[in-house]
């Protein structure tokens, strides 16, 4: 699992703990589970970094880690790759999505859900800012990342695939806002690959104040652009 970590500077931590334990802190002996969880910490310690999202498997070998580093006012995504899962990572990182002017993802970009095996890539469901409509809006868009080496972006979103337009997305704690957190496909377990027909549950906060959940086939949400 990862997780935001506040101390000094918000910094990305990791936390893992077995199928077995982590299903009796929902139908078991809760405290006993609580205290089975590893915690590895601060992946980059000291650094500012949100958006964590780790590949299912190694790639090549490595681990690889979806983040979103904080450079004065860049929000862009990169990735990072390592040997072990153990902290500290290696304090280097390659930007891979970036912000794109006039469009909807303009000010920013993060990872949110997990990626998904389809035949076409890696599908990631992101998160974008910008302005729709004079108005800003945290929105969804899809990206397809190459299996053997997801540095290379192989297409985009030109347009977002979600936007807020439910009164719970479009006030809250944070308006004009939908946010993925997690993507799972009806009927599949996480390590099968995804096909074009089967349907993918996101998991999202609308608001910053409610979670939501919302349903597309893999056909609708793949992008057609660069």
């Amino acid at each position: 699992m990862t997780y935001s970590a506040y101390a000094d500077v918000l910094q990305i931590a990791l936390a893992s703990i077995s199928k077995e334990d982590f299903m009796d802190l929902i139908q078991g002996d809760k405290r006993a589970a609580l205290t089975k969880w590893k915690r590895y910490g601060p992946v980059f310690p000291g650094r500012q970094d949100r958006n964590a999202v780790l590949f299912p498997g190694k790639i090549d070998g490595k681990y690889a880690l979806l983040h979103r580093p904080t450079s004065e006012e860049t929000r862009n995504i990169a990735i990072t790759f390592a040997d072990s899962l153990e902290p500290p990572w290696p304090n280097h990182y390659e930007t891979i999505i970036r912000t794109r002017p006039d469009m909807w993802d303009s000010e920013r970009v993060g990872a949110g859900a997990q990626v998904l095996k389809t035949r076409h890539g890696w599908l990631l469901i992101y998160h974008g800012v910008g302005l729709r409509r004079g108005r800003r809006n945290y929105m969804l868009g899809a990206a397809l990342l190459d299996m053997k080496d997801p540095r290379r972006v192989l297409s985009r979103s030109s347009e977002p695939i979600f936007i807020p337009l439910k009164d719970y997305e479009l006030y809250g704690w944070a308006p004009m806002v939908v946010f993925a957190n997690g993507a799972i496909v009806k009927g599949k377990d996480a390590t099968e690959l995804v096909e074009d027909g089967d349907e993918i549950i996101i998991y999202y906060g609308g608001g910053d104040h409610v979670i939501g959940v919302a349903c597309a086939k893999l056909s609708d949400l793949l992008p057609s652009s660069a």
